[in-house]
């Protein structure tokens, strides 16, 4: 794992960390945006909550999705998107190649949901200490898109938002986001449902 330096001492330990996985993240997807750059921190801070805990509802659309994508052997199972390792992206086009079992993962992501944080407040600090450090040209994206992005997320009350055109049709992103907690508490040595 590469780890970035903030070069300050002034700059909060939290804020040092997010930076270092976004730079990470650039350095695996260098289209990313700054809409992107928002998603990862948005569920690497909350989780998928906004699935809702609906388990047939989740597991009908986890289904619907798998069933529209090409199995994949060469991508990672398991992205980290936050600095502590909380929460983790698992990447369905590995996933459908690995065999396992929907039924189990839909209910992996309920109960991540169900666990996952409803206040904004945590949220809010951290991507107003991200969103300085790329006004102040710490992380590279453009300057002029990024400020016109986080003026409609302040004015929207930092809503829910999918990933950039850019990002979609480069990477074609295909993944739910779960707490590695609850993702690990499971064993999967069998391709059954539990």
């Amino acid at each position: 794992m590469i780890l970035f330096s903030c070069n300050s001492m002034k700059v909060d330990d939290t804020i040092c960390s997010w930076e270092s996985l976004i730079k990470m993240h650039l350095m695996h997807y260098p289209d990313m945006r700054a809409d992107d750059i928002y998603k990862l921190v948005f569920q690497g801070v909350m989780g998928p909550g906004h699935l809702g805990t609906d388990f047939q509802k989740i597991l009908n659309y986890l289904n619907r999705e798998i069933s529209q994508i090409e199995a994949a052997q060469q991508i990672k199972l398991v992205e980290n998107i936050s600095p502590d390792s909380s929460y983790i992206r698992i990447n369905l086009k590995r996933f459908k190649y690995d065999g396992l079992s929907s039924d189990k993962f839909a209910a992996i992501i309920t109960k991540s949901s169900q666990n996952s944080p409803e206040n904004l407040a945590p949220f809010i600090e951290i991507w107003t200490g991200i969103a300085k450090r790329i006004e102040n040209g710490k992380l590279s994206i453009d300057q002029g898109a990024f400020g016109k992005f986080n003026q409609y997320i302040i004015e929207n009350n930092y809503p829910v938002i999918h990933h950039s055109r850019d990002y979609i049709e480069k990477y074609s992103p295909s993944y739910r986001v779960v707490s590695r907690k609850v993702w690990g508490s499971e064993k999967w040595n069998d391709k059954k449902s539990p």
